[in-house]
């Protein structure tokens, strides 16, 4: 996702103008233009921060995280709350499998009291839970794809 708002700042004049506008004097400035891949990523990770930090977005919920961000360059698009939940929690147990071996602790029971039956324990990745967490992945793609389109119609 990361990189695909950086690609937007990196190419069109307007959005990296909007996103200087979304920050106080200084911190993020249009000059000089174009900006490269690392001046662009360093953006994004402060509008990262900003969505992160925005009071309608929960820290674990991913989904309205990226949301945010599209808005800020002009894409707009919608997640179902239930694949919200769903990708709240697969983000969380990604995190989990990469940095603890997929270990669950309280405070992930505390956050995702569905994985409680493994508190303590190794989650296995079972068939049904992989397929539940790629079907939310997949319907927040779709819906991104479908705000991209509508901002920029494909041409012929």
């Amino acid at each position: 996702m990361e990189n695909i708002i950086s690609t937007y700042l990196e190419r069109d004049d307007e959005i990296a103008a909007n996103i200087v506008e979304l920050f106080k004097p200084k911190q993020v400035s249009a000059e000089p233009r174009p900006w490269g891949r690392s001046s662009s990523m360093a953006v994004v990770k402060k509008i990262e921060r900003r969505a992160m930090n925005d009071v309608s977005v929960s820290s674990t919920d991913v989904s309205a995280r990226y949301v945010k961000m599209f808005e800020w360059v002009g894409v707009t698009f919608e997640v179902a709350e239930s694949d919200a939940t769903v990708l709240a929690e697969a983000n969380r147990v990604r995190n989990i499998l990469l940095h603890r071996y997929g270990e669950i602790e309280t405070s992930d029971v505390a956050g995702f009291p569905s994985l409680a039956e493994w508190e303590g324990k190794v989650m296995p990745m079972t068939q049904a839970r992989f397929t539940r967490y790629f079907n939310s992945i997949k319907a927040f793609l779709m819906a991104l794809s479908d705000g991209i389109y509508e901002k920029w119609p494909p041409t012929s």
